[in-house]
């Protein structure tokens, strides 16, 4: 009996070895993470750290490398600057209008502390409606949305302008305006282009996919609409108009569609959408637009569905795992909505996490 008490005391003690052990090194992993998340705060490296610096450490951790979109938008409503500011008094026992070392917490803690302060100034019990957030993150997305499409650098210039080779190639036969080195180079493509089996199905599906594309910038998003409608014209009306038309009016037909081509080359070279163009560049404007509305309501959709089960900000609640259209036949609508959601980089089937 003596030899099984000892082995088993020698066991407790064997096991109470280990969890001092473990606790220290988790203490020393702790105190690791402390000096690094200082030292970052810390960006002049005098050991001491402002609101400003304070601040934009935390928007680092709990913002921009927040994997979770609802959270973060979260964490960005709880870093206002008075919000900071108070949370830092608290910390600073010194009052010398900084923090130190000693007065130093983890992220969690002043992320605590913040949470903790937002239910006070909004009394506890009152409601931070989802309508704020949701109207952040629509704000945000449509921001994003408006700076990749409105580029107009050299690159999507020179796409634009790219893209209507497609109706020049339909129609370079019939021209007779000769620019040389220009007009050689054209009347090959255009008989290889004729001559190659598809290869105007293959080039128009290519600008179609391009112009619902919103990642494309919003240049080269008209101009291969432009360009796919200016095709269709130079293949299915200009033949049958040139055959019943007497000369020359059939020549100036051509010709002045070869014109058109060359001053929307010119205005896309020069980042200017040609909806001066008559009938084709007002019906590209409209459709353009109103597949960029389209897509900013799809950004509103995917708000609507992510902060649904949201009341209040600072709410922690489990996602709903009965969702009765999960095993409902997708209809082509909701294949073309599943393709806005993925080119707006939200997946739409994510179950989010506060």
């Amino acid at each position: 009996g003596k030899e099984v008490v000892a082995d088993l005391l020698a066991t407790a003690r064997e096991l109470r070895r280990e969890a001092d052990e473990l606790e220290a090194q988790l203490r020393r992993e702790a105190s690791e993470e402390l000096d690094e998340f200082f030292e970052f705060a810390d960006s002049d490296g005098d050991g001491h750290v402002t609101l400003e610096g304070l601040r934009a450490a935390l928007r680092t951790e709990l913002v921009d490398l927040n994997a979770n979109e609802q959270d973060r938008v979260k964490a960005e409503a709880l870093l206002s600057e008075d919000r900071v500011a108070h949370v830092m008094r608290d910390l600073d026992a010194n009052k010398d209008g900084w923090l130190e070392r000693d007065e130093w917490v983890s992220v969690p803690e002043f992320r605590s502390r913040l949470e903790d302060l937002f239910k006070t100034e909004h009394h506890d019990d009152e409601p931070v409606h989802a309508a704020v957030l949701r109207q952040r993150y629509i704000d945000q997305r449509v921001a994003l949305f408006e700076s990749h499409a409105n580029r107009t650098g050299y690159a999507p210039r020179s796409l634009a302008a790219l893209c209507y080779l497609l109706p020049a190639l339909e129609i370079a036969a019939f021209g007779i305006i000769k620019v040389p080195v220009v007009t050689p180079l054209l009347l090959t493509a255009s008989m290889n282009y004729h001559n190659a089996p598809m290869a105007g199905i293959v080039l128009l599906f290519a600008l179609f996919n391009v112009a619902i594309d919103f990642k494309v910038p919003r240049l080269v998003r008209f101009a291969a609409r432009h360009a796919v409608i200016l095709d269709l014209v130079g293949a299915f009306f200009l033949p049958p108009a040139m055959s019943f038309l007497p000369h020359p009016v059939d020549v100036a037909l051509p010709t002045l569609f070869e014109l058109v081509l060359a001053v929307c080359v010119v205005a896309s070279f020069r980042a200017v959408d040609p909806t001066f163009v008559p009938l084709t560049g007002p019906l590209t404007d409209k459709l353009t637009k109103d597949c960029d509305q389209q897509f900013r309501d799809t950004i509103e959709e995917a708000a609507m569905i992510t902060f649904a089960k949201n009341d209040t900000l600072l709410a922690s609640s489990k996602p709903d795992d009965d969702d009765d259209d999960d095993d409902r036949p997708k209809t082509f609508f909701d294949k073309l909505v599943d393709s806005f959601y993925k080119s707006a980089g939200i997946d739409r089937n994510k179950k989010w996490d506060d």
